[in-house]
């Protein structure tokens, strides 16, 4: 039995280095990824509190779009970099009443895919988590009095907030090198309060959620 031991653990010896070999293949042979995107973005409200009460504060829902770069680490991890352009004013909400500010966002940030099938298969779900950057900015024209002066001020202004991105999608294979995905994305920040700013000894509660679904195409590097 000893001797049918040391055989196979001299054989194991043998045929690791083609293993190992096969596994640096596997980590080295890349593929990577450039493609465009387009949607729209829906705001789940947080709120504020001040004189007058509790009002809701968020972004209207206006069209997304943006690019990524992306690639393909192992047979089932990727990972990428995504921008994503957010249109959206603005907004307040009371009492049946609402008052809004141009604006518009921008987010930052690098993704972790985790594929339910190999780089090799034609289509590919996945989930994505990953975290990144925000900039939000009030580009309207101020004005002396506002609807809701005393809860909340819309402000022309920008304000930067760390993002977590959580998501997922499926991808498609339509020949060789090109690739049509659909992809969703909550990307979740602190509510900018600057660009917000509570009436009085207000305050700013709960966090921005950014649900963005979204279309795209990709060319794939081989």
């Amino acid at each position: 039995m000893r001797t049918r031991a040391k055989l196979l653990f001299l054989t194991s010896l043998l045929f690791l280095p083609f293993a190992c070999r096969a596994q640096l293949v596997d980590i080295f042979k890349r593929e990577f990824e450039i493609g465009g995107t387009g949607g729209i973005g829906i705001h789940r409200y947080a709120s504020v509190t001040g004189p007058a009460g509790t009002a809701s504060i968020g972004f209207g829902t206006q069209a997304a779009g943006g690019a990524l770069i992306g690639e393909n680490l192992y047979r089932y991890i990727g990972g990428e970099f995504r921008y994503t352009y957010r249109a959206g004013d603005l907004t307040v909400k009371s009492g049946g009443q609402e008052a809004s500010l141009d604006g518009h966002a921008h987010a930052m940030h690098y993704d972790f895919l985790f594929h339910a099938t190999n780089r090799e298969a034609r289509i590919r779900p996945f989930a994505a988590v990953g975290s990144g950057i925000k900039l939000y900015e009030g580009t309207g024209r101020e004005t002396v009095t506002q609807p809701f002066s005393r809860s909340v001020l819309l402000t022309k202004t920008d304000q930067w907030e760390p993002l977590v991105s959580f998501g997922g999608g499926v991808k498609f294979m339509v020949s060789n090198n090109v690739q049509f995905r659909v992809d969703f994305r909550d990307y979740l920040t602190p509510t900018p309060d600057k660009l917000f700013v509570p009436a009085g000894r207000g305050e700013v509660k709960g966090w921005l959620h950014d649900f963005v679904p979204l279309f795209g195409i990709s060319y794939v590097f081989r």
